[in-house]
């Protein structure tokens, strides 16, 4: 029977076997896509608009004389630009005929067109939000722009604005490469407007001076002395790169490596008395004046209609090599989030802070809920005006309007931007990093030294207890509830212990972070992936 063959008996009983093998798993792929179908419905339940009363009446879009981009004058009507463009801070949604509409303050410098969202709309209809989709970085008159100079030093011969006969010189902007045009050094960042009627910033986000109530000038007191870990009451040129990307404010290592004590005397001469660093009273008038945003006078954002974008794209090509407007300087640029679509002839590009602000504004109006630690800042920077009540009111009457997750704003960045009343509350957060960084360099400590020396237990892991002891020890001084943020901020993943890898992500040098940033490309999220510097660290101590 061997010679044969197998016995049938056992061949029928594996037919069997296979079979029923087969049907199982036909059963457990149903039963996944069951499972699929009913996640599919509870998502498109979950981001379905809130069930208002909409109306697509008078939703067709409304021409506008092209003419206008070109007309400086234009942006100076508060309410609306001839009937094309008006303030974002002026956008809000219907939500009651009993109660008015509820706008939220944005930088002056951003607007929304009337084909996207018609202000009349607020007040006695619903209707659905689109997405921004197109963002129109517009630029009335190029001659007219301000550059990114030290405005006080426009009274100068030197000056780009002050001479006539340099219309045509570039304007530098983070990406230029000519080397003509001059750098903008780290203090430059902190020298507030002057009264030139040609100055190149606005004061502040709100188009006036920021006025620091006494608990924010004790808290910015507390933050400069964060920074000013070596107690010579004057901040020296790597503490004030620390404060400024404490400030989001991006500076490489070669914007920082000019003389410092040169330009420092320079700027104390005649008119801030002697002496070296930056000091408090700089960092105080420099966050009142809002002068480190570098905002650009004379370049305005516009949320377009993806009409109205194909419309001017298609003016672009027309036009070709020749300016937009004929006997006129205006210029535009189409941005689809960081990318530029198109751009018109003489366009130059923003400087990555009000490039950044703009774009993470009009993310926020999207009603996004995926920010990085710094994009969420810029938001709370440019909404700070608004109470944080106020703020989550607007954001939840926006999402209302659109296919969106209605659920409550949980992720930690978002909530961040609605909860937290201004930003010298993160500065101050960033404050107690540097420090730690700081002290740590000054005993020689890396940060797997430092997290060895704070593991009193020896288990891998850090309590709220050993991080307190641990920063007491370096001497950085900070009550419970400080230190109980800290490691909130470090649990990335909310166990309640922070482990080697949370602790270096916190404590990384945000410097190198902007250098790699650079690297990859300012927009991309990679941070949030926490990369590790230690290997690079290593080198340098080395």
């Amino acid at each position: 029977e061997e010679q044969r063959g197998t016995d049938p008996t056992t061949l029928n009983s594996e037919q069997v076997a296979e079979q029923e093998q087969e049907q199982e798993q036909e059963q457990e792929e149903e039963r996944e896509q069951e499972q699929e179908q009913e996640q599919e419905v509870v998502r498109a339940q979950d981001e379905s608009p809130f069930p208002h009363n909409y109306t697509r009446k008078d939703d067709l879009p409304g021409p506008w004389p092209v003419v206008v981009l070109g007309v400086p004058s234009a942006v100076e009507t508060p309410e609306k630009i001839a009937n094309m463009f008006y303030p974002l801070s002026k956008f809000a949604v219907h939500t009651s005929l009993r109660s008015l509409p509820r706008p939220l303050s944005f930088p002056p410098y951003l607007y929304i067109s009337d084909n996207y969202f018609q202000t009349k709309w607020s007040l006695n209809t619903f209707q659905r939000v689109k997405n921004v989709t197109i963002v129109m970085d517009w630029i009335p008159d190029t001659n007219a722009l301000g550059s990114v100079e030290n405005p006080e030093d426009n009274n100068n011969d030197n000056s780009i604005d002050d001479d006539p006969k340099n219309n045509n010189t570039p304007v530098p902007t983070a990406r230029s490469t000519d080397s003509s045009v001059r750098t903008t050094t780290p203090l430059d960042y902190l020298i507030p407007p002057s009264n030139n009627t040609n100055t190149t910033h606005r004061p502040t986000n709100n188009g006036v001076t920021r006025i620091l109530t006494s608990s924010q000038i004790t808290r910015l007191k507390k933050i400069f002395h964060l920074f000013e870990y070596r107690q010579q009451h004057a901040l020296d040129v790597h503490q004030l790169r620390e404060f400024l990307l404490a400030m989001d404010v991006d500076v490489s290592q070669s914007d920082i490596n000019g003389d410092f004590e040169e330009l420092a005397g320079k700027e104390r001469k005649g008119k801030r008395g002697s002496g070296k660093g930056v000091t408090y009273e700089d960092i105080k008038r420099a966050l009142e004046s809002g002068s480190y945003q570098k905002i650009q006078k004379g370049r305005h954002f516009v949320a377009l209609s993806l009409v109205e974008a194909e419309s001017l794209r298609g003016l672009i090509h027309l036009r070709g090599r020749r300016p937009l407007l004929d006997g006129m300087n205006a210029a535009i640029g189409l941005w689809f989030g960081p990318v530029l679509v198109d751009c018109s002839a003489g366009y130059t590009e923003p400087r990555d802070y009000q490039h950044q602000t703009a774009l993470q504004c009009y993310r926020f109006l999207n009603g996004d809920r995926s920010f990085s630690t710094s994009h969420a800042n810029l938001v709370l920077r440019a909404t700070q005006g608004n109470e944080p009540s106020i703020r989550e009111a607007w954001w939840k009457e926006v999402i209302s309007c659109r296919r969106r997750s209605q659920n409550p704003p949980t992720e930690p960045n978002l909530h961040r931007i609605l909860s937290i009343k201004d930003d010298l509350r993160v500065t101050e957060f960033n404050g107690y990093l540097a420090s730690a960084r700081g002290r740590m360099k000054a005993r020689g400590m890396m940060r797997w030294d430092a997290f060895r020396a704070f593991d009193c237990d020896k288990n891998g892991v850090l309590s709220v207890e050993e991080l307190y002891g641990g920063l007491t020890w370096l001497g950085v001084m900070l009550s419970p509830s400080e230190v109980k943020e800290i490691h909130e901020e470090m649990d990335a993943d909310g166990d309640g212990c922070v482990t080697y890898k949370d602790f270096s992500r916190v404590l990384c040098d945000p410097g190198k972070r902007v250098e790699r940033r650079r690297a990859v490309g300012y927009f991309e999220n990679w941070e949030e992936e926490g990369w590790d510097d230690e290997e690079e660290e290593e080198e340098e101590e080395g």
